[in-house]
């Protein structure tokens, strides 16, 4: 099986963890017990497969306007190593500027340290001096964003049903509220 052949599994995988994603943002927004930047790390969460799903099927669009592997592969190549270039570095500030805890901190430096070296390599493979326009990077590297989005969004859920303790307090002090009372 070629490389390329994996694709439009790729993109598949990336539209159902998006909608995954808008599920439980949509679950999350009625939460009475939301944490404060939540939403911002679903959205983060949510910006990973879009990401995927343009760079999985930008290939077959490019190859109705040209053969060379130079546009075919390395204008998708470049394009998802600067955007989820981009969206790694954010959420490397984000987190140490907020001082989050990881739940799995040691799980979370891999992933993350994998996806700059990924995204690094991309862009090499991308501009063609590092295995030059590879669609086996591309696919490689798509994988693991994949991978690493569903890895922050079972983290992100895990850290959205725990409440910090002066949350958990003002909770227990308000009347609970049955959802569909009338």
């Amino acid at each position: 099986m070629r490389p390329e052949d994996a694709l439009p599994t790729i993109a598949e995988i990336a539209v159902t963890l998006a909608g995954f994603t808008g599920i439980l943002l949509a679950i999350q927004s009625n939460a009475s017990n939301r944490i404060a930047g939540q939403s911002d790390r679903f959205l983060a969460v949510l910006m990973v497969p879009a990401n995927v799903l343009l760079c999985a099927l930008l290939p077959f669009g490019l190859a109705g306007f040209s053969a060379s592997p130079r546009v075919v592969w390395g204008i998708p190549l470049c394009t998802h190593a600067l955007l989820g270039g981009f969206l790694v570095s954010r959420t490397i500030a984000r987190i140490a500027r907020a001082g989050i805890k990881f739940t799995w901190p040691a799980a979370a430096y891999i992933s993350l340290a994998g996806s700059a070296v990924l995204h690094l390599l991309a862009l090499g493979s991308g501009l063609g001096f590092l295995l030059p326009h590879s669609p086996g990077v591309l696919v490689l590297s798509l994988i693991w964003s994949l991978l690493a989005a569903a890895f922050a969004l079972v983290a992100a859920a895990v850290v959205e049903g725990r409440a910090p303790a002066a949350q958990q307090g003002a909770a227990a002090a308000e009347p609970q509220r049955v959802p569909f009372d009338r």
